[in-house]
């Protein structure tokens, strides 16, 4: 039985070994304990044949879950991120849910791009922070209303008295529209500023997903049509888990009813065997 211990055993032999404690310790009422220490086994090794009894073998590896996503699915999403750069991985999940590209929840999403290195970025600038507040030299020196935009033709707008969030919006709305349309656009003139403006006003609020919104065009909120979205989302990520279960499940299945079906196979042929043994000696000793 020494062939037992640091090897692989295969699931047959292992069921084999418990069939035959089990039969001499009803024969015998010897403790199972001390028949696996005649045999050579240690007793946590019988306890985990023991409890997998008639159950196949398996790999140690790591045991690919159902919600994980497939081969094909990650280089969709790393293709998608190519073609959309500039694009955070929150609004590129919800663009690709929509789209029905690829349905992922945004954790799933972040951790392709970062394995694939999408995320990792560049030499970045050296932080200002906590370094203090450069106090105005001159009168003027700090607007709140950014002079590029009273350039580009816009009409400054006094905020409501004594509401400061309000300040808060249209400073945010002004990095927004710097960010994403002027800066990038780079107009020549002041036509072609507000050529770019309006196009962009156009897209923010008819195409652009907005976070806070739950990435939901604003357009869409307004006209209540979010709730909607919202479910259709929930649909298609429960839609995408039941396929990825599906997918994983029928190897899976088919593997282990190939094992089955070979075990069955080796019993059988074991049992004739021993069946034609049997009838062999009885034959010898009639002679």
């Amino acid at each position: 039985m020494g062939t037992l211990t640091g090897r692989w055993v295969p699931h047959d032999t292992r069921d084999e070994v418990v069939d035959y404690v089990r039969r001499w310790k009803t024969r015998t009422k010897i403790p199972a304990a001390r028949l696996v220490t005649w045999l050579g086994l240690g007793a946590s090794k019988f306890a985990s044949w023991w409890q997998r009894y008639g159950k196949v073998n398996g790999h140690n590896g790591p045991v690919p879950r159902d919600p994980w996503l497939l081969p094909s699915k990650r280089e969709a999403i790393v293709v998608y991120h190519a073609a959309h750069p500039g694009k955070g991985y929150r609004r590129l999940t919800y663009m690709m849910m929509d789209a029905d590209v690829v349905a992922a929840n945004p954790t799933s999403v972040w951790r392709v791009l970062k394995s694939a290195g999408c995320l990792d970025r560049g030499n970045r600038a050296e932080s200002r922070k906590n370094q203090g507040f450069s106090q105005p030299l001159r009168p003027h020196e700090h607007w709140r209303v950014d002079i590029s935009h009273v350039n580009s033709g816009m009409t400054p707008v006094r905020t409501s008295p004594y509401y400061p969030r309000s300040n808060g919006k249209i400073e945010r709305w002004h990095k927004t529209l710097k960010g994403d349309c002027l800066r990038p656009g780079t107009p020549l003139s002041l036509e072609d500023a507000r050529r770019l403006v309006t196009r962009f006003v156009a897209r923010y609020n008819h195409v652009r997903l907005h976070g806070a919104l739950g990435y939901v065009t604003p357009a869409d909120r307004l006209a209540g049509r979010h709730e909607a979205i919202f479910a259709q989302r929930d649909r298609k990520l429960d839609r995408a888990r039941a396929e990825r279960a599906r997918r994983r499940e029928t190897p899976r299945a088919d593997a282990t009813k190939r094992e089955s079906q070979d075990a069955a196979t080796n019993r059988t042929e074991e049992r004739l065997a021993g069946e034609s043994r049997g009838a062999a000696m009885s034959a010898l000793r009639s002679a």
